[in-house]
């Protein structure tokens, strides 16, 4: 069932410590053996507050942001440290409230990308002492969660669909959001997620442009144009309420990690120049109803998360749900079954220190997060 993003709902964070690994000669890594749960940080980051929760981490410092119900529904961004969970900046600090957002940590400097009642979509970073707007309002945004944003050699780079669905990858030159390359991507896209692959700027986005019809694209920023990594129609992307598009590079390996209406979660690998599906297709949620998918891959191993609206065929009942694969087939890594509605999951990793961290809402009205013991 899908919520506002203004309503209360509890957001738990949990952080799963990636220890017990395998051999690295072979890239696959096994999941840690989880023997309880403790707080992170000792209790609730902000009670009765909090919705929607994502998070990102830099330096192994944690970020969490939220849709903040005691500030009218706008964004707000803590971080833990050895004096807990604080605000960065302001509580509540973007001028409305928000619909959709992204949030990127660049070395200790987070952003957000968020459209709020308006159509246009912008862009803040905290400069150490306050949130300021980057580059102004983007207008024409399309009015829907079909933005990424990523920080590369200190530039942000921001992938949206705008009125007409003409896609575009866009950076700050200046002061300024200009089209990478001069022009948009494709004249009809959705569903981008942005990554730098073999150090040039990559998007990942479904494609109906001319005679296509939601055909799965890559392309690269090769300095003077945009080169088409793939196109292919073997699979498609599915709607952004299911799940968040995300692309990856771990061991020097491409990943695209998204929902399917056809399979569920699928997690792609470029080999050889063409896609193929990490594990069997549809095995990752085995024909269950979910819901907000999302993953990682650490150490070329993938984690994907989701919603799992009806477990049919999982060992937990009702849950929030994260899977691995261990290099033949998709396990369980951990279900969090609660009994309210669990809506909102999203996986993050810390790339330094080996650690997941996941996040979903449910009813309970707070935001928390859990460490994993092992």
């Amino acid at each position: 069932m899908r919520t506002s993003l203004a309503a209360l709902c509890l957001t738990v964070v949990v952080t799963l410590a990636l220890a017990g690994c395998r051999s690295e000669d072979n890239g696959i890594f096994g999941p840690p053996p989880i023997t309880g749960w403790h707080s992170l940080g000792g209790g609730e980051i902000a009670p009765t507050r909090a919705s929607s929760g994502k998070i990102a981490v830099s330096n192994g410092v944690p970020y969490a942001a939220f849709s903040d119900s005691l500030a009218g529904s706008r964004l707000s961004v803590m971080q833990y440290g050895a004096s807990g969970w604080v605000n960065v900046g302001t509580a509540g600090f973007t001028p409305s409230s928000v619909y959709s957002y992204v949030l990127y940590v660049d070395q200790s400097t987070p952003y957000v990308a968020f459209t709020g009642s308006s159509s246009n979509l912008s862009v803040m970073k905290f400069d150490g002492t306050s949130w300021v707007n980057v580059g102004g309002t983007i207008p024409y945004s399309y009015y829907s969660s079909s933005f990424d944003l990523i920080v590369s050699g200190g530039v942000p780079y921001i992938a949206f669909s705008d009125s007409s669905s003409q896609l575009h990858v866009q950076y700050l030159s200046g002061t300024a959001w200009v089209d990478l390359g001069g022009t948009y991507v494709s004249s009809d896209g959705q569903y981008p997620a942005l990554t730098v692959y073999n150090g040039q700027v990559t998007v990942v986005f479904s494609d109906s442009s001319g005679s296509n019809s939601n055909v799965l694209t890559v392309k690269s920023f090769n300095l003077t144009v945009w080169v088409t990594l793939i196109s292919t129609t073997s699979w498609t992307i599915g709607s952004s309420y299911q799940g968040t598009t995300s692309i990856t590079v771990s061991n020097g390996i491409l990943y695209i990690i998204f929902y399917s209406s056809t399979y569920g979660p699928v997690v792609l690998q470029l080999s050889g120049g063409v896609l193929v599906s990490v594990g069997t297709l549809g095995t990752i949620s085995n024909g269950d109803d979910v819901e907000y998918v999302s993953g990682v891959v650490y150490n070329g191993t993938p984690y994907v998360a989701f919603d799992d609206e009806s477990r049919d065929y999982d060992p937990e009942p009702k849950a929030a749900t994260v899977k691995y694969f261990d290099g033949t087939s998709w396990q369980l890594f951990a279900g969090y079954p609660d009994t309210c509605d669990i809506e909102n999951t999203y996986l993050a990793v810390d790339p330094t220190g080996g650690s997941l961290y996941f996040t979903y809402t449910d009813c309970k009205y707070a935001m928390t997060v859990q460490v994993a013991s092992h």
